[in-house]
Order: C-alpha cells, then sequence, then structure tokens
C-alpha cells in the first residue's frame, strides 16, 4: 500500500515528505492507523473480487514502540474483517540499525499477534545480514539496487543470489524489488526468488484499478508470467 499526495500548484509530494512531515506534527500514529484502516479495506476489496493475498503496509519503529500499539493495529484489522495475517508490516535496515532491546521486543510482539513482519531493502547495510539473526522477521526484500547492478556487474549477480539463498535457508519469502525487465525476472527467476515487484509487473495503481487488472491478468501475464507476485 503506497501513499502518495499532490498539492495544487505543487505537484506530487513524495511519501518520505509525507511521513516527515506527519512526525514533525505529532501526527504518525495517527497517519500509520489510517494508513493501515485504507490497506484493510483494499485487502477486503480484492478478497471479496475472489483474489488472496496479503497487503503490506510500512510501518515506522517510533509507532510501533509507543504503548499498546500493536493492540491498537490488532483492532483496526479485525474492524475491517481481516486477520492479522492478511497484514505484511515492512521495515528498513536503517530503522533496524542498531536495534533496542524495546525494538526487538515489540517486534515480537507483532509476530505473536499473527502479523507478518518484512525486511525491506535487504542489502543496504552490512548490519541487515546481522539483524536477520535477531528479528523475527517472515519476509526479506532485496534492495532493487543489487539487483540493477546485477545486470551488468557479476559481484553482484553473486552477491543477489547469496541472499536469495540466505531468505531460502532461513525460511522466509524472499521478495525481489526493482523487476523492470525480462532479464531482472529471468535472473530473479534463475535464484529461486519467487515473488517479484516492479515495473514489468506493475506500478503504483489506485485500488479500483488494480482490481480490473487482478480481473483480467492479461497485462500482467503478456509482460511476466509470474505464478506468485506482489506489488507496491
Amino acid at each position: 500500500m503506497l501513499l502518495a499526495n499532490e498539492l495544487p500548484g505543487f505537484g506530487p509530494v513524495l511519501p518520505y515528505d509525507i511521513v516527515k512531515a506527519a512526525g514533525s506534527a505529532g501526527l504518525l500514529t495517527a497517519l500509520t492507523h489510517e494508513i493501515l484502516r485504507s490497506a484493510v479495506a483494499g485487502c477486503e476489496k480484492w478478497r471479496n473480487a475472489g483474489w488472496d493475498g496479503v497487503v503490506s503496509v510500512n510501518l515506522p519503529l517510533d509507532v510501533v514502540l509507543q504503548p499498546g500499539a500493536v493492540d491498537a493495529m490488532a483492532a483496526i484489522v479485525h474492524e475491517g474483517g481481516l486477520g492479522p495475517g492478511s497484514v505484511m508490516f515492512e521495515l528498513t535496515e536503517d530503522q533496524l540499525y542498531d536495534s533496542s532491546s524495546d525494538a526487538l521486543n515489540a517486534l515480537a510482539r507483532l509476530r505473536l499477534a499473527g502479523f507478518g513482519l518484512a525486511l525491506d531493502d535487504v542489502g543496504q547495510r552490512q548490519s541487515g545480514l546481522l539483524q536477520l539473526v535477531n528479528l523475527p522477521v517472515t519476509e526479506i526484500k532485496i534492495d532493487l539496487e543489487i539487483l540493477h547492478q546485477a545486470r551488468a556487474w557479476g559481484k553482484a549477480k553473486n552477491i543477489f543470489g547469496s541472499l536469495a539463498d540466505i531468505g531460502r535457508r532461513l525460511g522466509v519469502s524472499v521478495v525481489a524489488e526493482g523487476v523492470e525487465t525480462q532479464e531482472d525476472l529471468q535472473l530473479v527467476r534463475a535464484n529461486g526468488v519467487e515473488y517479484v515487484q516492479g515495473f514489468l509487473v506493475s506500478g503504483k495503481r489506485p485500488i479500483d484499478e488494480f482490481l480490473a487488472v487482478l480481473g483480467t491478468r492479461n497485462e500482467i501475464d503478456a509482460k511476466a508470467s509470474v505464478p506468485d507476485w506482489s506489488t507496491g
């Protein structure tokens, strides 16, 4: 689920800027809850249309560290008619750099509540691999820059393959970010990665347009016949 906005006379506002402004105004928790409600509503729409799957939501670490955060988010999901297993919360390596015991305990509570937990942009920091030892993640997303460099650089191909292998050995799902060409897809498949994210599959879309694409799958299947795929 992507956050987007456009101001008259200014044009599109980047998600990073929206989140930063919300944090400065003390509204980060409220914004996160509203995004979660929208994500749950969207997930319920495609469930009603006969499609299965989970919805991914970026989760600021500051939000989950608040007292009662996990219970509040679980209540939002249940009010929307879904279970926690339908939601995958994503956190980046940067957020979890030198994670405190409080952060690790909060993430453990998320998992105990039944939510999925993805580590985003894996490969940006060497520390991310060390974090995988302690973090209760169910999914890793390989940073798109690694895949893009792997198009022409043998060492990057080996790094990509190693990260994919680490994910499999840990028993977690692996997502390749930044899949834009058939060559990218071939590299991803050659390394046994099941899930992809990128413009080859789909760009960002409003939920109703996304449902229309799901209804036909022709547009996506013509470009990439991927049995399991995600957008975001």
